[in-house]
């Protein structure tokens, strides 16, 4: 890291370098130089061989907004301005880690190789720091997208139906009982249906039944009509034949009457002749055998009457017999086709289930295919975050271990470059009255740093104003 523009001077009599703060700090002390790095990386050199007895040692200050373009403030002169006094003239090998590999260096700090030494180790942190720049950079461009992607991800929320489950089986409670309601409904309709139906045959087999007794009353009228007939013209022809023997009596009379007048009493002729026949018996015998025939003739009439009547019963009977048996066949019927339109409903409501089922099935397979591809869409990109977390850390293990590497071998040369320090003080100045200096302590604002090291201010020996000016 250089060290452009800083003010190097003295403080009565002692060295004095600037004193600059930033999260990636550098320090000078009474026996090197050390840069020190926050905890996520951290790189260290040194110059060893650097005694400042008179030096008050201060860490460096840096503003943040200064690494911004990748530079440091010009607040630091170059170590040219060092004076002579402070810088010793003894050198020893220098083995560092910077920018992946190790270097080796030999010269003396402030030396005349000593600019090239500073400006190579300045490079090698310069090229170092830019990386770990770029690999933040990278890792926050990382985490924006990271975040913009979640952000634009609609987030699977598996909705809690704990709570209308008790709903949904009191909905279900309710489906059941209404279609159980609804069954004993349509039960019962059919049960009326089929009472109807019986009443509605009694009504017309009694409607048939009294159709044929009318039909039977109105053929008895129709023969009682023509008995009344035929007994009308019986009575009829009875009268005429009546009207027609008193007339013969009247003429026989009339005949009779004359003749025996004529006759008289003087002549009795007897003759030998069949007995005349009485009329009154003839006639007797006639109406007799009328009396005779008619009564034959209304006893076949009243037989033909109760032979048609018992014909017309037992056609009757038959015919009541073969109706019930149609009825009961049509009941049979009936109740068949019942059934079967009851089978036929339950087939129907069966295929419309089935035909639900189907496309709840199919719509549920189209939600878990997309469901699937989703999951398998999540699955490859959580592959890749994880790809790329185990990447960053691997890199971070590597940056961890470059730290821990080179904080182990700042901490040796610290103690190396004190004991030299410590001895060069010793053997070159008196001893010198310390002055403690503050530790490192956080800074009062995020990501600042203000850090020191004890050290101590030793005051040289007095000179002359030109050795003074001199150095």
């Amino acid at each position: 890291m250089l060290f452009k523009g800083c003010t190097w001077g003295f403080i009565g009599g002692s060295c004095k370098v600037p004193y600059m703060s930033r999260a990636k700090s550098v320090s000078v002390c009474s026996s090197g130089i050390r840069s020190q790095l926050p905890a996520s990386y951290s790189i260290n050199y040194y110059q060893p061989n650097i005694c400042l007895p008179n030096l008050y040692c201060a860490a460096p200050y840096f503003s943040s907004s200064s690494q911004t373009n990748g530079n440091l403030l010009p607040t630091c002169l170059s170590p040219e301005s060092v004076p002579s006094s402070c810088i010793l003239s003894s050198a020893r090998p220098i083995n560092c880690y910077l920018d992946g590999s190790y270097c080796r260096y030999n010269e003396a700090v402030f030396s005349s190789n000593g600019k090239e030494t500073m400006q190579l180790l300045n490079d090698h942190l310069a090229s170092y720091l830019e990386k770990v720049k770029s690999l933040e950079k990278e890792n926050a461009d990382l985490e924006c997208k990271i975040r913009e992607w979640q952000e634009c991800q609609i987030p699977l929320v598996c909705t809690d139906f704990s709570s209308c489950y008790s709903t949904i089986e009191e909905l279900q409670q309710q489906i059941c009982n209404a279609r159980a309601e609804n069954a004993r409904l349509h039960l019962d309709i059919d049960n009326i249906k089929e009472a109807s139906d019986d009443f509605s045959l009694k009504y017309e087999y009694e409607q048939g039944l009294c159709q044929s007794a009318e039909a039977d009353i109105s053929s008895l009228h129709r023969f009682l009509d023509d008995l009344t007939l035929c007994k009308t013209d019986l009575e009829t022809e009875l009268e005429s034949l009546t009207e027609e023997l008193l007339c013969l009596r009247k003429n026989h009379e009339e005949e009779a009457t004359p003749l025996q007048h004529q006759l008289g009493d003087c002549i009795n002729v007897e003759l030998d002749t069949a007995p005349s026949c009485d009329l009154n018996k003839v006639l007797e015998d006639i109406r007799c055998q009328y009396e005779t025939l008619i009564e034959k003739k209304q006893c076949e009439v009243e037989n033909w009457y109760h032979t048609q009547m018992e014909e017309l019963n037992k056609e009757v009977i038959s015919d009541k017999e073969q109706l019930q048996g149609c009825q009961n066949e049509i009941i049979q019927l009936k109740h068949t086709v019942q059934a079967l339109e009851i089978d036929l409903q339950t087939q129907h409501s069966l295929v419309r289930n089935t035909d639900t089922l189907t496309d709840t099935e199919t719509r549920y397979s189209h939600q878990l295919s997309d469901l699937q591809c989703l999951i398998s869409n999540m699955e490859a990109q959580l592959a890749e975050l994880r790809s790329n977390i185990q990447h960053q850390n691997s890199e971070y293990k590597v940056l961890l271990d470059v730290k821990s590497q080179l904080d182990c071998e700042i901490s040796a040369y610290r103690r190396l470059l004190d004991e030299e320090g410590c001895k060069a003080c010793h053997t070159s100045f008196p001893p010198c009255r310390g002055v403690p200096l503050p530790l490192p302590c956080p800074g009062t604002a995020p990501g600042r740093w203000r850090c020191s090291i004890p050290a101590c201010l030793c005051v040289p020996p007095k000179t002359s104003p030109s050795t003074h000016r001199d150095t």
